[in-house]
């Protein structure tokens, strides 16, 4: 984990997500809207690579389930996925975002980055474990948009900008990189992610 996010406490969404969708709550591939169908744009090999795009295409209905459920800009989760897990090739224990604290399916120790006082620190925490990436995504729409510290930001889902900068800008920031909010709006531009936004 490159970023180390706030401890988040346990959280349950006030609707549950089965009682909105109770067919694909379990198989969120099922669940796609028409922007699924849609080929992700077409990057120059400058800029991406075959791996990232099919990563993105593999969370791309986690993100839009999410986002249904909870208003939290697909792209912002989908920028957030990929930075945080390396393009999924450092999510252990299904831990897509570096949410600390015991999960569904228990925790674990592992070094992060952190920075303090300015400085980048290698240090050594626990992070929740999950069963499944659904678990991951849903506990990360949960702890954002519920969450005390952080909901603040869901008065700004009609823009992604906006809405990362939010996440940064409380006394508990979603991540301690000072550079946060750049880097996911550098992901969300080169890859053309807000075309996802609010798809119906």
């Amino acid at each position: 984990m490159k970023l180390s996010l706030i401890e988040a406490p346990q959280l349950e969404f006030k609707i549950q997500p089965e009682a909105l969708y109770p067919a694909i709550i379990h198989t969120p591939a099922n669940f796609c809207p028409s922007a699924c169908s849609s080929p992700l744009p077409t990057i120059s090999r400058s800029t991406s690579t075959s791996p990232q795009r099919a990563f993105l295409k593999k969370i791309l209905p986690y993100a839009l389930y999410t986002q249904r459920l909870t208003g939290i800009p697909a792209s912002v989760t989908l920028a957030q996925a990929a930075l945080e897990s390396g393009w999924g090739k450092h999510a252990p224990g299904n831990n897509f975002f570096g949410i600390k604290g015991k999960g569904p399916a228990g925790s674990q120790w592992l070094m992060t980055s952190e920075f303090r006082n300015g400085k980048n620190v290698r240090t050594r925490a626990e992070f929740r474990r999950y069963h499944d990436p659904l678990q991951s995504f849903l506990d990360h729409a949960k702890v954002i948009s519920e969450g005390r510290y952080l909901r603040h930001a869901m008065q700004h889902t009609q823009s992604a900008e906006a809405f990362v900068h939010a996440l940064q800008s409380g006394k508990r920031r979603y991540a301690t990189d000072p550079g946060y909010s750049e880097k996911i709006m550098s992901l969300i531009h080169r890859y053309q992610l807000e075309k996802y936004d609010h798809a119906s």
